[in-house]
């Protein structure tokens, strides 16, 4: 239904200014597989908000933070993305780690997180 609000959108604009804010905490709650939701986006897909959950509850973790079933598979993620050939930002949403870790470890855990969006990126890069 998406797709067809944003193709609407784009067409009556005369081009494509629309786009689609995928956010992969939130759709790892639905249960879908993020790998198809990402194919169908394709090109619309422009923005992205990235953090893990426990399937369950949005808990606004950094990646790979949730071992348990319900996790987000962010090697689907990742096969998604380097498919339809993203090439947008990679925008975490993992305030919660801020307030889980003690203050004296934020830099140590935004660097941590630095190194996944460049784990990410070279990785939905690859060819």
């Amino acid at each position: 239904e998406v797709v067809h609000y944003i193709d609407t959108l784009n067409e009556e604009a005369g081009t494509e200014i629309f786009g689609y804010c995928f956010d992969i905490g939130h759709a790892n709650l639905t249960a879908r597989s993020i790998l198809e939701d990402i194919r169908v986006l394709g090109s619309r897909l422009t923005v992205l908000h990235i953090h893990d959950n426990n399937g369950a509850d949005d808990l606004h973790l950094m990646p790979y933070s949730q071992a348990a079933k319900g996790a987000v598979d962010w090697e689907e993620f990742i096969a998604g993305l380097r498919e339809i050939g993203y090439r947008g930002d990679l925008s975490f949403e993992t305030f919660m780690v801020m307030r889980t870790f003690p203050a004296a470890l934020h830099e140590p855990v935004m660097k941590l997180i630095a190194a996944e969006a460049a784990y990410f990126r070279d990785r939905i890069l690859a060819e």
